[in-house]
């Protein structure tokens, strides 16, 4: 769609998100090479089964009430589950891309996330936030923007360039 616009620049589309948006912005990058970059924040859909293991919480609980439900398709799932993980879509990112972390969060474990960011091939940039749960890092809007304004080259009305 965005291609299809005039009024858009084809050398300044990003993609950003966090959360399940992390996940996306990880996977769409991979997918579509039109992206120049992206900041994918506290990325869930990253390592299924090691989530699974890890937390007994939503949103884990509900595929490990599943697996507990349905024993035989326990492994069908998992295997499904592969065609979704964020961690597979890594390696084919070859825009730069940041993946912010928060140590303390327990929706998006940190292991999984940092596991996205070491499957990367193009240039990457981690941000941790050691001190932030999920989604509450309260500098990340900040650095994304700051981040996304330097890949695209612009400046800021007041800045030095005016």
């Amino acid at each position: 769609f965005l291609l299809s616009r005039p009024e858009v620049d084809p050398q300044r589309i990003f993609a950003c998100g966090s959360s399940q948006g992390g996940g996306l912005t990880l996977i769409t990058s991979a997918l579509r090479p039109e992206i120049r970059g992206g900041v994918a924040g506290y990325p869930f859909l990253c390592c299924f089964p090691e989530s699974m293991r890890m937390l007994r919480s939503y949103p884990y609980d509900e595929l490990n009430c599943y697996a507990r439900a349905y024993p035989d398709l326990a492994q069908e799932m998992l295997e499904t589950l592969r065609y979704y993980d964020a961690v597979n879509f890594a390696p084919g990112i070859k825009c730069p891309m940041v993946v912010g972390i928060a140590l303390e969060d327990e929706i998006c474990p940190p292991e999984t996330s940092y596991a996205a960011y070491q499957g990367l091939t193009g240039p990457k940039e981690l941000w941790l936030f050691p001190d932030s749960g999920h989604g509450n890092a309260h500098d990340y809007p900040a650095k994304e923007t700051e981040w996304l304004e330097r890949q695209i080259n612009l400046t800021k009305p007041g800045g030095a360039d005016d």
